[in-house]
């Protein structure tokens, strides 16, 4: 999803429920070879008649290749390198809803297809 696509599906949410908490967090992950992979998620709140909606888009560089380095001792654990395009990026859309009772967000699992604000 580009950053227009984002920000008319942000307006078109606004529109519909109102006041929305916008937030971003950068953060760095590994692979398990050590290589940091650098993280943003962009996300935002808002209520709903179900409760407190949270839509998150997570962009990352792409995955272009995967290094598998196998170890031949007797746990038989392998190892995962990444190999990240320089210029491409890749980013996907989570839906959550918050839990009162966990006090946590739950993902919701929905088809992009049947994602409708």
């Amino acid at each position: 999803m580009n950053e227009e696509k984002w920000e008319n599906l942000l307006d078109t949410i606004e529109i519909k429920f109102g006041k929305l908490e916008r937030r971003n967090k950068k953060f760095v992950s590994t692979d398990d070879m050590g290589n940091e992979i650098k993280n943003e998620e962009d996300w935002v709140e808002f209520k709903t008649e179900l409760g407190r909606i949270k839509v998150s888009r997570f962009t990352r560089p792409l995955i272009i290749d995967k290094k598998y380095h196998y170890n031949r001792s007797s746990t038989g654990m392998g190892q995962v390198e990444y190999v990240l395009s320089e210029d491409e990026i890749s980013q996907k859309i989570k839906i959550f809803k918050w839990d009162e009772i966990e006090r946590d967000w739950e993902e919701i699992s929905i088809k992009p297809e049947e994602m409708k604000f």
